[in-house]
């Protein structure tokens, strides 16, 4: 805002809104209603305006720096009863007095950035409380068990680290039916614990995790296909949970099917054989995240009909085997880690810029164009593509595409370690950044043609001086890491190539 339209404002809202600052020392008008404070010490006008504005409906702090508040909390809540907004952020408060709950008005709280220990039963009773803001405070380990009595809240905002460290959820959260975010929802097997509480919670936004699963009894009660504005949903068993069928297993998670609106999908600790068919059939049309991890039964992973899909992470599926011939047409970033019985991945990703692969029975990795790659502890890896091969791309309105895709681009950084049946790279990779550690089938790196973009070459642990002699001759290079090179004698052809930066033999 131009300071002159800024001083209009204040000159117009004159003597409804007023600022307090430590320059202008004036009195505030009595018809004042909205307040700000700009001082450095807040207490003394603090209490000099609840004495005097008793009809007071704003009171703001706003400066960023630590304040002092002694008493203030106290007088406001006994004398400010027609206060809406009140912001104590950023001071030096550790309780909230049990008179809070006098402020029978009051729509906006703000404890931000304070050390605020716990919240007061007294502030369920504020049930015209519409926003509760609780951001940066490291010592708040709970809520108020009777936090469901505030059937007008529509902000509860909290770190997500808060969720983290949370012991003990409020029971009849599904009162809250205007809540807008609910980062978390712990499902439990008593009455206002259990997951039909999320049945008239229809303004949920954001991300949504829903935790403890395996206490849900009735889990399409949850109602989550009508929860349009969430856009994250994260289902979690706890570790080691156990359910006697598998059919009970897959049957729950069919019935917790979001709505299609959904962009990002996190599924952890699942126990079932196979996913849903709402990740298969192609409802799930906007996703563009899929994360899994620990689903130990899992063996084949389907997932069809998926086009905006940008990110797919496999972590510790102990019995995937393999990964069904699905398009992924708009697949760029692939990370798979801890898949020890993974074999086989389809075949090519026309989108992939990203790979990150460490599995122990992988032999091959997929076609791709990449732009990052990281292969870690694959010990059969063995074949990496370079091919062209003659694709079917199928877009939006089933219309395919001819193309070829090949293992040739300019990648940034590939980082290769523990792959010790790989021989080749392709030819065609162009990399800027290259690191190359336990791979004693290697014998060559990049040409002089291929190593224009070169920039960083570390090698570790050869077994002998073969990748040293491959070392190109380039004027791009300027740094060039070797270490733990067996039968090593001279540096000769490692620094044959001139690296204009460092050497770190």
């Amino acid at each position: 805002m131009h300071d002159l339209i800024h001083d209009l404002a204040i000159s117009v809202s004159t003597p409804l809104c007023f600022q307090v600052k430590d320059k202008k020392q004036s009195r505030v008008p009595k018809e004042s209603r909205h307040v700000s404070v700009f001082c450095k010490d807040v207490e003394q006008p603090a209490l000099e305006i609840i004495k005097r504005l008793k009809n007071l409906r704003t009171l703001l702090f706003p400066v960023e720096h630590l304040k002092t508040f002694n008493q203030v909390p106290g007088k406001i809540s006994s004398s400010l009863r027609y206060l809406r907004v009140l912001d104590l952020s950023s001071s030096t408060i550790l309780a909230l007095p049990k008179s809070i709950e006098n402020l029978k008005e009051l729509r906006y709280l703000d404890l931000s950035k304070t050390d605020i220990r716990e919240l007061p039963e007294s502030i369920c009773k504020l049930i015209n409380l519409q926003t509760l803001k609780l951001l940066g405070c490291p010592w708040l380990f709970q809520l108020p068990s009777k936090l469901g009595a505030l059937v007008n809240l529509r902000h509860l905002e909290l770190d997500e680290m808060f969720w983290n460290k949370i012991s003990i959820f409020p029971p009849k959260m599904g009162q809250l039916t205007s809540l807008h975010n609910l980062h978390t929802f712990e499902v439990g097997r008593n009455p206002g614990h259990r997951i039909e509480e999320l049945k008239n919670m229809v303004y949920l936004t954001g991300t949504l995790r829903i935790t403890k699963l395996e206490n849900a009894v009735n889990p399409r009660e949850a109602n989550l296909k009508d929860k349009k504005m969430v856009q994250k949903l994260e289902y979690v068993w706890s570790n080691g949970s156990n359910v006697d069928e598998a059919g009970d297993r897959d049957a729950l998670l069919e019935d917790l099917q979001p709505h299609l609106n959904v962009e990002k999908l996190v599924i952890c600790h699942y126990r079932g054989n196979e996913f849903p068919t709402w990740m298969r059939n192609g409802l799930l049309s906007n996703l563009v995240s899929i994360s899994l991890s620990h689903c130990a039964r899992t063996k084949i992973l389907s997932l069809d009909k998926l086009p905006k899909l940008a990110k797919l992470h496999l972590k510790n599926m102990q019995e995937l085997e393999e990964s069904s011939e699905e398009r992924y047409p708009s697949l760029k970033r692939l990370k798979i880690i801890g898949c020890p019985k993974l074999r086989k991945l389809p075949c090519f990703f026309p989108k992939l810029d990203v790979l990150k692969i460490r599995c122990e029975s992988l032999d091959a990795i997929p076609l791709a164009q990449l732009e990052v790659i990281t292969l870690v502890d694959n010990p059969v890896l063995h074949q990496w593509p370079e091919e062209d091969i003659p694709i079917r791309i199928q877009y939006e309105g089933d219309e395919e595409v001819s193309s070829t895709l090949a293992s040739s681009t300019f990648c940034r950084y590939v980082k290769i370690f523990n792959c010790p049946e790989l021989c080749k790279l392709p030819m065609e990779l162009y990399p800027q950044r290259l690191e190359i550690s336990g791979c004693r089938s290697l014998t060559d790196l990049p040409d002089e043609q291929h190593a224009v973009r070169l920039e960083h070459i570390a090698l570790d642990g050869c077994h002998d001086e073969t990748l040293l002699g491959m070392i190109p001759s380039t004027s791009s290079l300027f740094s060039l890491v070797i270490s733990n090179i067996s039968n090593m004698n001279s540096t000769q052809m490692a620094q044959s190539s001139r690296p204009q930066g460092t050497l770190h033999p």
